[in-house]
């Protein structure tokens, strides 16, 4: 449950295929679905299995190397799955149903690696059981990535309706496990060696570390939005004002993370108090023209409606109780130019918005 629901909310928060960050984010979620969520799960699961009334050298033993890559295997594919689901708001069902077989088959495919690791017992499956376990993991890994995925802007700040697809994801790897372990039927090779195995209190370190921190990425997830919440609230109380500057090609200025530059103009008690805006209209954008060494009389065209900013909001209307921006437009190099030609710039800016 944890490495699922820590999974998908790094998903949520990717935002393109390029950057830094953005990798980050898809191997981060990948690890934390196939490390803590199948991985640990399975391993934990099977300690609960006692065979020959738990004499201590009849238990089951690890192979090292193929524990190793019972750990790699699933983070390789879902890596591939969650590439597959992409990161449009859009939901593309194609996409999802790729990106939730995928899942499924990184599940199959640690489970049955990880009893392949098994040195002192070989496994027979019934074939039923394989069927079945498989059928869990697909149907239950798209379901959790359906209501994920389509229902995600309606849950965005609802972690209760969040953490249940993070539940059917997780029954998803459960589900399969225990299906799968049911039709399992173990035959001694050889009897067990003390002191080349871990203990299982060893093991149960291991994943407690592993789910811990899981939980630090949720935490961390966490503050950071309600640090994001408090900041869009501040914003949507305020007018900004915003410089939709181009140059001669006709590109618009951006900063770098990717908005038009802007001031808030409602940050003084002047202008807070204010009821007559026309009064200072004509210096409204001083701080802005100041920014860019320009003079008041170079600034170009103040737009005379305040624009909605929010989600929700209609354009064009002179209040809201959303975010607003009002807009200024001015041609870089092109100071000089007369007022119809700024007028043609801000209503280019405003239709590039």
């Amino acid at each position: 449950m944890v490495g699922a629901g820590s999974s998908l909310e790094l998903i949520k928060r990717r935002t393109g295929f390029r950057g830094l960050f953005n990798h980050l984010l898809l191997v981060s979620s990948a690890v934390t679905m196939g490390g803590v969520a199948i991985w640990c799960m399975h391993f934990i699961g099977n300690r609960a299995i006692d065979l020959a009334n738990g004499e201590p050298e009849m238990q089951i033993a690890y192979s090292r190397g193929f524990t190793a890559v019972s750990f790699f295997i699933p983070i390789l594919v879902l890596l591939v799955a969650f590439l597959a689901i992409g990161t449009n708001n859009t939901v593309s069902w194609w996409r999802v149903i790729v990106g939730g077989v995928l899942c499924g088959v990184a599940i199959c495919s640690m489970h049955y690696l990880g009893n392949a690791s098994i040195k002192n017992y070989t496994c027979v499956y019934r074939p039923v059981n394989i069927v079945g376990s498989a059928i869990i993991a697909v149907v239950a890994s798209n379901v959790a990535l359906f209501t994920f995925f389509v229902f995600r802007a309606v849950w965005t700040n609802s972690w209760q309706k969040r953490a249940i697809s993070a539940a059917v994801l997780a029954s998803a790897v459960s589900g399969m496990h225990w299906c799968a372990a049911t039709g399992t039927r173990y035959r001694l090779r050889d009897i067990k060696s003390e002191g080349n195995e871990p203990s299982k209190g060893a093991t149960v370190i291991v994943v407690i570390c592993l789910s811990l921190g899981a939980c630090f990425i949720i935490a961390t997830l966490a503050i950071i939005r309600a640090r994001n919440m408090r900041k869009s609230a501040l914003r949507a109380q305020q007018v900004t004002l915003g410089a939709a500057v181009f140059d001669k090609g006709g590109r618009i200025l951006i900063d770098p993370d990717g908005f038009i530059p802007s001031i808030v103009v409602t940050d003084s008690f002047l202008e807070k108090a204010l009821r007559n805006w026309s009064t200072i209209s004509n210096f409204v954008g001083a701080e802005l023209a100041d920014r860019f060494h320009e003079d008041m009389t170079s600034v170009g065209v103040l737009w005379d409606e305040i624009i909605p900013t929010g989600p929700g909001s209609k354009w064009p209307r002179a209040q809201s109780r959303m975010g607003s921006r009002l807009s200024l437009s001015w041609g870089m190099g092109d100071a000089h130019e007369d007022n119809q030609s700024g007028s043609d710039m801000a209503e280019k800016g405003l239709n590039a918005r």
